[in-house]
């Protein structure tokens, strides 16, 4: 009887002790591409004409899926529905038109707040496209509509992004042709916006790709977008090498392999 109950009483402790070690966490990395084809990644077909061979490697040493749903084919209704586990339907159609305000409800939980609560450090590199509140940077004054690069205060920050829906930090160009043409990096513009966009400001190395109006930056170059996320996501990865690292969630959207990309 006696050992019956040692080993119970022993069983439990071992219980007990396996329940209080902290289970390790894995950095998670979210690649979120537009207009993605089924066929478009080599490790699905072999005679795709998008070269994807790191994504191969990825999927040759992990998991492959083959069925998978999005709700929505469109750009802000279906990141929504990823970050908010929510479908877009039952809050709005469309997208935002660049000037938008945010598309979440005030304190409305994301996936990325979820994992902060969770002791995640959360970051955002690439394409909003979410909405933020540019009328609390806009002169008083100014009509409502107008897009003119001079009819923002842009030395201040602006709420309704990233930052506002559970991220920590943020860099991007909200969307790579939609204004404004700067960098935004967490809640302010790296630059301040000194022309208004009227058309596509060059000619284009490929297809019939176009720009929206709007405020941006005289030395803006459409064909550095892609090179310079890139260059940031490759520092987050250095970031996760530290000895002291924090356990790390990103969010890497990408305009890629969209039509009107530039190459």
């Amino acid at each position: 009887m006696w050992l019956r109950h040692f080993i119970s009483a022993f069983t439990l402790a071992l219980c007990a002790s396996a329940a209080a070690r902290e289970v390790p966490r894995m950095n998670i990395v979210i690649l979120y591409a537009d207009d993605l084809g089924y066929g478009d990644l080599g490790c699905y077909n072999s005679k795709s004409k998008i070269p994807t061979p790191n994504l191969d490697r990825l999927a040759s040493e992990g998991l492959r899926f083959t069925d998978a749903h999005s709700s929505s084919g469109i750009c802000t209704p279906s990141r929504y529905a990823m970050l908010t586990g929510r479908h877009h339907w039952r809050d709005f159609h469309g997208i935002d038109g660049g000037f938008d305000k945010s598309f979440f409800k005030e304190g409305q939980l994301t996936l990325q707040g979820m994992l902060q609560k969770k002791g995640y450090t959360t970051a955002c590199i690439g394409k909003w496209h979410l909405g933020w509140d540019w009328d609390s940077i806009r002169l008083p004054g100014t009509d409502k509509k107008s897009k003119s690069h001079k009819d923002f205060d842009w030395s201040k920050p602006f709420r309704g992004g990233p930052l506002d829906h559970g991220f920590d930090s943020y860099f991007g160009d909200n969307v790579i042709n939609f204004p404004p043409y700067v960098w935004i990096e967490n809640d302010h513009v790296t630059a301040v916006p000194d022309i208004t966009f009227k058309s596509t400001p060059q000619n284009t190395k490929e297809g019939g790709w176009e720009c929206r109006a709007g405020p941006g930056r005289s030395d803006w170059d459409f064909y550095q977008v892609l090179p310079t996320l890139t260059k940031k996501r490759r520092g987050i990865h250095s970031f996760t090498q530290r000895q002291d690292r924090t356990v790390l969630s990103l969010f890497s959207p990408t305009i890629s392999p969209r039509t009107h990309r530039p190459e």
